[in-house]
């Protein structure tokens, strides 16, 4: 082959390609197929079969592995869920005057943009103060301007949330309850939550506080939604990658109250399972400090920058479905951005109907990046989802802001005739006065009189429907207050001084010993040397690649990795294929979401915690633990040593491989994304068990090696090691397993990731 026709491939040492079709000469390096393509290539290296990247195999599904020219397939897959979105809108209920209307939530990074919201006919606003909020770079509220934000809104009849939406390590548990406390004497109306270990702290040492579940929680499924409510939830924010007719399914048979965003930027990856910004810049996006990765280029342009979210043209369908509540995002945003998207969210519901084409270009006109995206929630997923932040925009926000008026705290002017306000489900209306923001009030209950009434009530967090099954769903939480596992006495005393990590190891239910154990998961079984499983207890693979190689071959396999996402609409098919995997002898699953929990304990598998149940505090597997029987949990990727320490649990971390960073549900259309400085972050597929398209995860640029610090892990109480293989050749692996039995420092040479001591 002439030299120019040749193809660069990284990964050439294992397959050796001529082109994306088998013809000489193709030159685009994107179409070319590796190990991970579609088609049977010569030259296979390192026991590799050929033809690894099989076809759809007993109705069970695609590979694992990448493949790159799937237009046709996605087209087929989008086009069905166009039918879908149609189908489901042909189905809806028609709306009428009675019709009730879900409630407008609307984001305030600063007391200007509260009262903004307030005039703008907010139902109610929910904010963030100085401490575990997933938006610290806002402004935010210091006490006093939460106690005077609170005071303001129930002038107005407006709801007061308040964000504790980020991960909670053990150290931090006691400020974070007593933070909850300080809230709830105040008289907020309910606390957004995103670590499921501190809601069950909170139910115990505040059981009539309203909680809600964030969208962090990654909660995507019916089943999600009541292990949450069990737990004490009122409310779940759905992820926001959901359609129209899996929010639909939801909706009419949750027992909580259901909440989607409907305006605002999008995360690239699927919701709380994002570890870029962490790993590779250090500052964790589960923590309220994330760098925006998603919005950097990659191989020269921007696959992972998504334009911002906007439902606006879908109200009706909103209503139609029975949502309680309408989210919009932008705490960092200003308060005129804030008066003229609520003005208009306010509007559309009020009247019921979609927004115009002119209503949407105000929209656009506010802020967009280069427009709006609703491919999520219509099902027509593709690049016309992306979108930048150009200078027109930028000009057009610019003019729009100037066109809005400037809230301020004080000498406020109403700007619209009336200012509607809920009350205890009622609406109240003022006249349009010249009022200071302390003096605003309307006929209600008065703050004062509400605060101290807040001792006395009982929960309010009632469940749409009370069968029997739910009924009996919620005694969970009770049985795990009264148990004293999670006795909250020790971590919380008005008078001891107590020390955080000593307190919350008294808190701890004993453990069974913990055993050394090591523990793998690969892409592909021909990664799997021959001897593996004389080095690893548990060996995963994804279950459609279980199924495959247990029907040609003995595996040496005897676990699978749950999927991250299964929507309702691809529950039967997920569940056919998991319990095929479980009756060809695959005896363990890692499970990485509250909703698949009760999947696995049906079909039979013993349950293992994967790090994506984001296990950061002792709270968390205690809680995992009373739904379900988990021999053991990965801790989160985010921990440093000392902070795995603190945690009583039956633990493993993460010692080897590429930390999978990001799930992509839209394809960033290649095996691969270099960034500015030349790092190469692998990307593979995962079956989405639809047997039609697969979601996409980004790998990162280096491994984790922990070989050489063996002792340091064992001083942290890890006894147990996992092992992410990705884009290793078999070769490879059995060098990594060298390595780690003689306790090698990583090769020379060689980039890695430590896990860090301080």
């Amino acid at each position: 082959m002439p030299e120019k026709n040749k193809i660069k491939n990284p990964h050439a040492k294992r397959v050796n390609v001529h082109g994306a079709d088998g013809r000489r000469g193709a030159k685009d390096r994107c179409r070319v197929k590796d190990r991970r393509g579609a088609k049977n290539r010569r030259g296979v290296k390192d026991g590799y079969e050929a033809n690894i990247a099989r076809k759809p195999n007993g109705g069970y599904g695609t590979k694992f592995g990448y493949e790159l020219n799937t237009a046709r397939r996605m087209d087929t897959y989008y086009g069905k869920s166009a039918e879908l979105y149609e189908k489901t809108r042909d189905s809806l209920p028609p709306i009428t005057e009675n019709t009730e209307l879900p409630e407008l939530l609307v984001p305030c990074g600063s007391e200007e943009a509260v009262h903004a919201a307030a005039e703008s006919g907010a139902d109610a606003v929910y904010c963030g103060g100085k401490i575990l909020n997933a938006r610290m770079n806002a402004k935010n509220f210091d006490d006093d301007a939460l106690k005077r934000t609170v005071t303001y809104c129930r002038g107005v009849g407006v709801k007061v949330y308040v964000t504790l939406n980020t991960l909670v390590f053990d150290r931090e548990l006691r400020k974070a309850a007593e933070y909850a406390k300080m809230l709830y004497d105040i008289g907020v109306d309910a606390l957004i939550v995103a670590d499921a270990g501190l809601c069950m702290l909170l139910r115990e040492y505040l059981p009539d506080l309203e909680l809600h579940a964030s969208t962090q929680l990654s909660a995507h499924n019916l089943a999600a939604t009541e292990v949450l409510g069990a737990l004490g939830f009122s409310r779940v924010v759905l992820a926001r990658e959901m359609n129209l007719a899996d929010i639909r399914y939801i909706c009419e048979n949750s027992s909580i109250e259901t909440e989607i965003f409907v305006h605002g930027a999008l995360c690239v990856s699927r919701s709380g399972q994002c570890l870029m910004s962490s790993v590779v810049g250090g500052r964790s996006g589960n923590r309220g400090e994330c760098a925006q990765p998603c919005r950097l280029p990659y191989n020269g342009n921007y696959p992972l920058s998504l334009k911002d979210l906007c439902l606006a043209g879908h109200i009706t369908d909103l209503i139609s479905c029975g949502l309680s509540c309408l989210k919009i995002e932008g705490r960092m945003k200003s308060p005129s951005y804030i008066s003229g998207v609520t003005a208009i969210y306010r509007r559309l519901l009020d009247e019921r109907r979609n927004a115009s084409s002119a209503e949407l270009e105000k929209l656009k006109n506010i802020f967009s990046r280069s427009g709006f995206t609703d491919g999520y929630f219509t099902g027509v997923i593709g690049n016309q989802m992306l979108g930048v932040r150009s200078e027109h925009d930028k000009a057009e926000s610019r003019h729009a802001q100037t066109e809005s008026h400037v809230h301020t705290t004080e000498g406020l002017h109403v700007q619209k005739d009336s200012i509607h306000a809920h009350t205890d489900g009622r609406r109240v209306q003022t006249d349009s006065i010249h009022e200071n923001a302390e003096d605003r009030c309307v006929q209600i209950e008065s703050s004062q009189a509400y605060i101290e009434d807040r001792h006395t009530r009982t929960c309010s967090n009632q469940m749409r429907s009370e069968s029997n099954t739910i009924q009996e769903k919620n005694v969970l939480a009770a049985s795990m207050l009264t148990s004293g596992i999670l006795s909250f006495s020790d971590i919380i005393s008005d008078t001891a001084e107590l020390d955080e990590t000593q307190a919350i190891k008294r808190l701890s239910a004993p453990f069974p010993k913990q055993e050394r154990r090591k523990t793998a998961r690969f892409l592909f079984a021909e990664q799997i040397p021959e001897f593996a499983d004389e080095y690893f207890d548990v060996i995963a693979l994804p279950p459609d690649e279980f199924v495959r190689c247990a029907g040609k071959r003995k595996s040496l396999a005897n676990a699978v990795v749950f999927p991250s996402v299964i929507h309702d609409s691809e529950l039967k098919t997920a569940k056919k294929l998991l319990d095929t995997a479980h009756c060809l002898g695959a005896e363990y699953a890692y499970v990485g979401n509250l909703g698949h929990i009760n999947l696995a304990r049906e079909i039979g598998f013993t349950l293992l915690g994967d790090f994506r149940l984001n296990v950061v505090n002792s709270a968390s597997p205690m809680l995992y633990g009373h739904l379900g029987d988990f021999k053991e949990y990965i801790l989160s990727p985010e921990l440093i040593l000392p902070q795995a320490r603190d945690i009583h649990a039956v633990k493993s971390m993460i010692v080897y491989g590429r930390l999978p960073l990001m799930i992509l549900e839209k394809s960033c259309g290649s095996d691969r994304l270099t960034d500015r400085r030349g790092a190469v972050f692998p990307v593979f597929k995962e079956m989405n068990t639809s047997g039609i398209r697969s979601r996409e995860i980004v790998y990162n640029s280096c491994p984790v090696w922990m070989a050489d610090r063996q002792k340091e892990l064992g001083a942290a109480g890890i006894k147990s090691y996992h092992f992410v293989f990705s884009d290793e050749t078999r070769r490879e692996v059995a060098s990594v397993i060298e390595a780690y039995r003689d306790k090698k420092a990583p090769p020379t040479g060689k980039t890695i990731k430590r896990i860090q001591k301080k």
